[in-house]
């Protein structure tokens, strides 16, 4: 493991103040491997100067279906966005991609009003978004969690993305890092309003692995074995990234799989082709 600080997971959504829109900064990180975490997909727009940029992550689902947050979905009009799959290094000069047809957020989806000393304001809940693609990818689904979130209490879970590092610049290459689950219990002690039937917290207190701008709707990852991985939850947000930073807040994959199994049978590319 390289010990070097290189990128957060920490998460900081648009448009509200001190929290940061998911990236990796750590100090225990390495680069993902080429075809490790397919998976994983990078949600670009194209700016003004007609240039690609990252401004989320998401999570495959198979049937031309995105799973990332849901303040990702939406955030841009679909004709400015495009899907990169399949490729770790978003600096090479060919990429496979895919475009937008629908964006749809969870009907929970919702900020709630948090002023006071928490350190943050505004954080969502339910914040899940399915991204309906153009096509079909050629990539491995994400295997979402069954068990309930007090089994993965301290369990090892890897935090992944191309968001901020701590030189406030987003990575080409796709970054990964571990980072402990921690209890409800310990998370809402420092995020007091925030509601966890829908979120999850992981990560540390102060100068080490977390997420930041960038990474939000990308997957927080159990381990099953060495080589395996179950996702359980969608990055969120945080309070900052890097230095002095806390918990990063996930949206717990079990308080969404029933919308997701819908979104799958309705909005899937072949929901209207099943007898």
């Amino acid at each position: 493991m390289i010990e070097a600080v290189f990128f957060s997971v920490a998460i900081e959504l648009l448009g509200a103040s001190d929290m940061s829109e998911a990236g990796v900064i750590s100090r225990a990180f390495r680069p993902a491997l080429p075809g490790e975490f397919r998976q994983t997909v990078a949600l670009e727009y194209n700016d003004f100067a007609n240039r690609w940029q990252l401004y989320c992550a998401g999570s495959y689902l198979g049937d031309g279906l995105v799973l990332t947050a849901g303040h990702c979905a939406g955030q841009y009009d679909g004709t400015m966005l495009r899907v990169v799959y399949d490729d770790t290094n978003l600096g090479n000069i060919t990429l496979a991609t895919a475009g937008v047809r629908e964006q749809i957020r969870h009907p929970d989806f919702r900020y709630i009003v948090v002023t006071g000393p928490d350190g943050y304001e505004n954080p969502p809940i339910f914040d899940f978004g399915i991204i309906v693609l153009d096509q079909a990818l050629p990539v491995p689904q994400a295997d979402l969690g069954i068990n309930k979130k007090e089994n993965y209490y301290d369990v090892k879970s890897a935090i992944i993305g191309w968001g901020e590092t701590e030189f406030a610049m987003t990575s080409d290459y796709l970054l990964y890092a571990e980072v402990p689950v921690v209890s409800d219990k310990i998370c809402s002690a420092t995020y007091k309003k925030l509601r966890m039937e829908s979120a999850l917290c992981a990560g540390y207190v102060g100068d080490q692995s977390n997420t930041c701008r960038g990474d939000s709707g990308g997957p927080l990852l159990a381990k099953k074995s060495p080589n395996e991985y179950t996702q359980i939850g969608v990055t969120s947000f945080g309070t900052r990234c890097g230095p002095n930073s806390s918990y990063g807040v996930y949206g717990w994959i079990g308080a969404a799989r029933p919308w997701i199994e819908k979104m799958k049978r309705e909005h899937g590319l072949n929901a209207n082709k099943a007898p």
